[in-house]
């Protein structure tokens, strides 16, 4: 199975400039201690309309997990030993904890279905969550839907003190499979016309993914975001982002990776609704990983 990276994107944080100058901040967190502090502020207001603002979202996003673990220094693949490394993993048990921090301390809260943070946020009912860039055209249409009277910035995901920034990248792959016949060389045929420079710069600008081509870099123009014109700024802000000095994590592009993510929402959800103790949530990941990798040889 031969596969291409051709879907990117990047894991930012969006946030709402005027809720942080309400809580008395002049500006968006950039260390973990600051954001909690923050979620946990923001937690006590109330808005015009009457809104109970909860803090923090907690999705059980595993690409949002991966960018804590990242942004703690830490990563959930050893490429060398091909194994995932859940336990023993310091980044791991820290990113754990903090989710089960916040939703303990009330600073954080699950949101009522998927991607219902998205709604609340442009209703002002949170001062910021974990997305993927390519959701940039659904967030500004909350803001839309909700007539949200405030413009929404981005950044990358808070760290600790001690670490670099950080920002986590997704990539998805387009698979070709290794046999002979009209199939698999009309397959190769599309793949070379979709990475082709001026249609990869199209598929970007309709979907708001990144891509590979580097040399696309310079037709992403206004021009191109004929259906999202509004989402330009924001996209050429968070590419400039990833090339700017952060330090860049990408999720393994391994068969298991799939249903590793799905364990990692498991984690996410033992630590917050289920009340089970980070370490025992540490080993039933780590299990679960190491079974997922054991049935994709």
């Amino acid at each position: 199975m031969l596969a291409f990276p051709h879907q990117f994107s990047a894991q930012v944080m969006v946030y709402n400039p005027a809720m942080l100058s309400e809580l008395g901040y002049d500006a968006v967190p950039t260390t973990v201690e600051d954001f909690k502090a923050i979620a946990c502020t923001a937690n006590d207001l109330t808005t015009e309309a009457g809104g109970d603002v909860q803090g923090f979202p907690i999705t059980t996003d595993a690409s949002a997990f991966e960018s804590w673990v990242a942004s703690m220094g830490g990563s959930i693949y050893d490429a060398d030993a091909s194994a995932f490394t859940f336990a023993d993993n310091q980044a791991v048990a820290d990113s754990l904890a903090l989710y089960k921090d916040l939703y303990d301390s009330g600073c954080g809260y699950i949101p009522a279905e998927r991607f219902a943070e998205q709604a609340d946020f442009g209703l002002g009912l949170n001062p910021f969550f974990v997305t993927s860039t390519a959701g940039f055209t659904f967030i500004k249409q909350a803001l839309v839907d909700n007539s949200a009277a405030f413009r929404l910035r981005r950044r990358v995901v808070p760290v600790h003190r001690r670490q670099p920034d950080g920002a986590g990248v997704r990539s998805q792959h387009h698979h070709v499979p290794e046999h002979a016949g009209r199939t698999a060389f009309a397959s190769w045929l599309f793949l070379k016309y979709l990475i082709s420079p001026e249609v990869a710069a199209m598929w970007s600008a309709g979907s708001g993914y990144f891509n590979p081509i580097p040399s696309t870099s310079e037709m992403m123009t206004e021009d191109m975001f004929t259906a999202y014109s509004s989402i330009y700024p924001y996209f050429t802000a968070a590419n400039e982002l990833l090339g700017s000095g952060v330090t860049l994590y990408s999720s393994p592009s391994i068969s298991a990776y799939g249903t590793v993510r799905g364990a990692i929402s498991e984690a996410i959800a033992n630590v917050t609704t289920n009340g089970m103790s980070v370490e025992d949530a540490v080993a039933t990941l780590q299990a679960a990983a190491d079974q997922a990798v054991a049935d994709s040889q």
